[in-house]
């Protein structure tokens, strides 16, 4: 096993005695799924914060409530005892948590507007707003979900005609080095905020998560 000092500690974005909430950069797993994966998320949280390896059923998730897809970046909520984790996982399950997104998608999408279809047979809806048009072929946006499902703002942006940049699985055409040679391959989604009632206190929690990848973009095609 590698040592503390071996592993990189996360971005820490809020923390209590019960939960724990991270920056997972992109390009990382959030989980381990096989022995010869390299170091996730996970096992970040694990190491320097080793009550979580107990909060979850399932060790390997280290207390994590949801997990990112591997290109996706931002807020992830952690817990450091079971009985926060399960009232974590009722309040996601019920839809009491509430998410933000920011993408690059091609095209020129305008306004507000919603996406609703049904992903693993359940009716799924994202509410979708432009943040700022880049060079008239691509667009940052800001996704909100109660309930994302699994890929699911990747579906409904490319169900509309605005895939991701660089998501291929969705039919994307442009690739992101278009747009920042440094972010290589894959999509650019960033998790930038989770608002949820806090376990213990009740009180709303609001956590937001910067993208440095996603300001750059924002200041570079500044009008």
């Amino acid at each position: 096993a590698l040592a503390p000092a071996d592993v990189e500690i996360p971005t820490v974005l809020y923390e209590d005695e019960e939960l724990l909430i991270v920056s997972k950069p992109r390009c990382l797993h959030s989980v381990t799924l096989r022995e010869d994966d390299p170091v996730t998320l996970a096992d970040m949280i694990a190491t320097h914060w080793p009550p979580c390896r107990e909060a979850s059923p399932d060790s390997r998730e280290s207390g994590l409530v949801q997990r990112l897809d591997y290109y996706t970046s931002g807020a992830v909520a952690a817990c450091k005892d079971r009985a926060a984790w399960d009232f974590m996982r009722k309040l996601i399950t019920s839809e009491q948590v509430r998410k933000t997104y920011l993408a690059l998608v091609e095209g020129a999408p305008e306004g507000e507007f919603e996406c609703v279809s049904e992903i693993d047979g359940v009716e799924r809806k994202t509410n979708v707003e432009v943040v700022q048009q880049l060079d008239g072929t691509a667009a940052i946006v800001r996704a909100k979900a109660r309930r994302a499902a699994r890929h699911q703002v990747r579906v409904h942006l490319a169900a509309v005609g605005h895939p991701l940049v660089g998501d291929v699985d969705y039919g994307a055409s442009r690739e992101l080095s278009d747009f920042n040679r440094k972010l290589g391959e894959g999509f650019l989604l960033h998790a930038e905020s989770i608002s949820f009632m806090r376990p213990g206190t009740k009180a709303t929690l609001s956590v937001r998560a910067p993208s440095a990848e996603i300001e750059g973009l924002l200041q570079r095609y500044k009008n």
